[in-house]
């Protein structure tokens, strides 16, 4: 029994121990930098950018992730910009935001999970070239949002987005850019885009296969004519648009281009406020291809009691 007793009590000190490495695992983030090593990080304090120039998008980037298998909770705190000398820590409007990109992650890594927190004052917020993200409960204050290339088997939950550019000659957006890639959740995506410089679209999706966009709350609110709301270009198949809530000021809402086919675009709530000319519907396909258009509304503001659909033929 002496015996049995004492290997009892050496496993509960063997487990206390694991325990409280457990609990003091995780690694605090105190200054912007490269995480070059796997592991949990949190943000012990608001991470300000001490950016090398004043010139718009220029002043240099935040985090950079350039290892597999890494964790980050921003723990509710703020990655921001402060202007190099002379001027104080809030940039003049008229530069623009002189931040370069919030959090970069580097091409080719793994399993990366980013949560709670903001940033803000960056030409780019989140870019990314990689596989299993994770990003939520996280609000963008940027040119771009959410810049992501060849990004597979990923999902993004909770983005609030707003645009960073005050400048003279505002453009803000796009929200989201998935370029290739695919099978990605992007769920509760929303924010408001607006230019009088182009036509950003709030969510593109280009070259990219089997993606679901749910929930989202996109408003355009853009000077010109002809923007998208939600974009599916290039040949991207088999995505899936569902329930969201689409408002543009002067454009369209969900456009598919010729060439992507197979997509399916359901219970969405489209509104427009344009000539009668453009619409809150298109499907450049002819006949709209293998497309599904089912159980949406697409109306125009000027062109009461119409559905805003080019074709019509389209809407089931």
């Amino acid at each position: 029994m002496p015996r049995v007793a004492a290997v009892i009590a050496l496993l509960l000190i063997v487990l206390s121990s694991m325990g409280s490495v457990a609990l003091c695992s995780a690694v605090p983030i105190t200054d912007c930098e490269n995480i070059a090593e796997p592991g949990s990080y949190f943000l012990k304090n608001d991470l300000v950018l001490a950016a090398s120039t004043p010139t718009y998008g220029a002043g240099g980037n935040c985090l950079v992730v350039s290892s597999s298998h890494v964790t980050i909770d921003l723990s509710g705190r703020t990655i921001s910009v402060a202007c190099p000398p002379p001027f104080p820590s809030a940039c003049p409007s008229e530069f623009g935001p002189v931040g370069g990109i919030g959090i970069e992650i580097i091409g080719g890594v793994d399993n990366i999970s980013i949560s709670n927190g903001s940033i803000k004052n960056f030409a780019y917020g989140i870019t990314a070239e990689a596989k299993h993200l994770s990003v939520a409960n996280v609000e963008l204050t940027a040119v771009v949002g959410l810049t992501l290339n060849n990004v597979y088997n990923s999902n993004f939950t909770n983005i609030a987005y707003n645009g960073a550019d005050e400048s003279i000659h505002p453009s803000n957006g796009p929200i989201l850019i998935l370029n290739g890639g695919g099978r990605n959740t992007f769920t509760n995506v929303s924010g408001a885009v607006a230019s009088d410089v182009g036509q950003p679209d709030g969510i593109m999706i280009v070259n990219s296969n089997a993606n679901l966009v749910f929930g989202a709350n996109v408003t355009e609110t853009s000077l010109e004519c002809g923007g998208t709301d939600v974009l599916v270009s290039d040949s991207s198949s088999y995505n899936a648009i569902i329930n969201n809530n689409l408002f543009y000021l002067c454009g369209s809402g969900i456009e598919v281009d010729a060439g992507s086919r197979r997509n399916f675009i359901y219970r969405n709530t489209v509104t427009i406020a344009s000539p009668a000319n453009v619409f809150a519907m298109i499907d450049q396909n002819p006949d709209c291809g293998s497309d599904f258009w089912i159980d949406n509304s697409f109306s125009n503001m000027f062109a009461a009691g119409q559905i805003s659909a080019n074709p019509t033929s389209c809407i089931h």
